[in-house]
């Protein structure tokens, strides 16, 4: 499980290549051009959080960092058809997510729900199990339409894939003989973990109205269900069974805006049902804000407003909140460098997913340079 928060792990090559990839333009009379190789996909419209973008695995290492992802290698056929361009690709190999290491990976995950009548000598081992590397295993596959309508794009889109979150499929039991008949009966455990296929069909749009930028996205999940079985046979109490992950589909979506004000001063407004990592009931609705004021003649950037609110039940939200805050300074010293001072202030209730780390705030200073 270890490897899972490591993106040099779950990459498995000694070189952080985040692309590599050669271009063929201008195949069959100019109506199709490939691309091969290590690279990014980004499907959907919305501002980070994007319910349609399932073809690169989450890279979630910082786990306030939302948006990012790793590169996959495969191939990507751009086909143009008149005011039309289709999108087909394939990625032969799986990658799971990388996921946040500590207690941070609380607000993605919870412990598996463990029978009151078992009383265990030690922490679960949790294994994730790969899926077989053949291609029809492994394979991630899709095809995307887009076409412009005035001042709008619009998009439909079928994804073949695996969730890259796994999913606790067993729990299973072993019992050690005791060191002498006066001890107690020790009781072990294993939890595995599994990538469940996917269907996933998706739309979104964006475009402006009257200077305003507009933008939708939805997924409609159709997951393969995962039997969880817990095996406590060994313990006389037999053998129960429960569904880890239904097949009842469900949906994730995205609506926001954003304007620029007079005065150099940005507001984003997004929207989100539905978390990277949420499945089926699990879905929660959250708000998201940014708010950016650039001064000194773009040198600096003051970004006092960056919240993300989760809320579980609106019927008792003042008892089921969680929040994030991320105040910043950027400052541009030269062309292609920044550095950023920030924080990141968290609260929330218990059994919120921010109230599981809000105990993790944090000051942070990073560079950056493009070259």
């Amino acid at each position: 499980l270890d490897d899972l928060f490591s993106s040099d792990a779950v990459n498995r090559s000694g070189l952080s290549l985040r692309e590599a990839y050669f271009d063929v333009y201008g195949l069959c009379n100019n109506h199709l051009d490939l691309r091969m190789g290590r690279q990014r996909i980004a499907w959907g419209t919305a501002d980070k959080m994007n319910p349609t973008d399932n073809i690169n695995p989450d890279d979630l290492e910082d786990l306030f960092d939302f948006g990012r992802h790793l590169g996959s290698d495969g191939i990507k056929a751009l086909v143009y058809a008149g005011p039309v361009t289709v999108t087909a690709l394939a990625v032969p190999a799986f990658k799971p997510a990388v996921l946040p290491s500590g207690d941070l990976g609380n607000a993605l995950s919870s412990a598996p729900e463990i029978p009151p009548t078992v009383a265990l000598s030690a922490t679960p081992v949790a294994t994730p199990l790969m899926p077989e590397t053949s291609f029809k295993k492994s394979v991630t596959a899709g095809i995307k339409a887009a076409y412009r309508l005035f001042d709008f794009d619009f998009s439909l889109s079928y994804l073949y894939c695996r969730d890259d979150f796994p999913v606790v499929q067993s729990f299973i039991t072993a019992v050690a003989p005791p060191a002498s008949p006066f001890d107690p009966v020790p009781v072990s455990a294993r939890v595995d973990l599994v990538y469940p296929r996917l269907h996933v069909a998706g739309a979104d749009l964006s475009g402006q109205f009257f200077g305003i930028g507009l933008w939708a996205e939805a997924a409609f999940f159709f997951p393969e269900s995962v039997d969880n079985v817990i095996d406590l046979s060994l313990l006389g109490m037999g053998v129960q069974h429960s569904p880890a992950l239904e097949s009842d589909p469900y949906v994730k979506w995205v609506a926001g805006a954003d304007y620029h004000f007079t005065g150099d001063v940005y507001l984003n407004l997004q929207w989100v049902h539905g978390f990277m990592n949420e499945r089926g009931d699990e879905i929660e609705n959250y708000l998201m804000a940014a708010l950016d004021w650039t001064v000194l003649n773009g040198k600096l950037k003051i970004s006092p407003l960056g919240i993300g609110l989760e809320m579980k039940n609106f019927d008792s939200l003042s008892s089921t909140y969680g929040l994030v805050g991320q105040p910043q300074m950027t400052w541009y010293p030269v062309d292609n460098a920044e550095i950023c001072l920030g924080a990141h202030v968290v609260d929330g209730k218990t059994g919120t997913r921010f109230g599981a780390i809000k105990e993790r705030d944090e000051v942070y200073l990073r560079t950056k340079y493009s070259f």
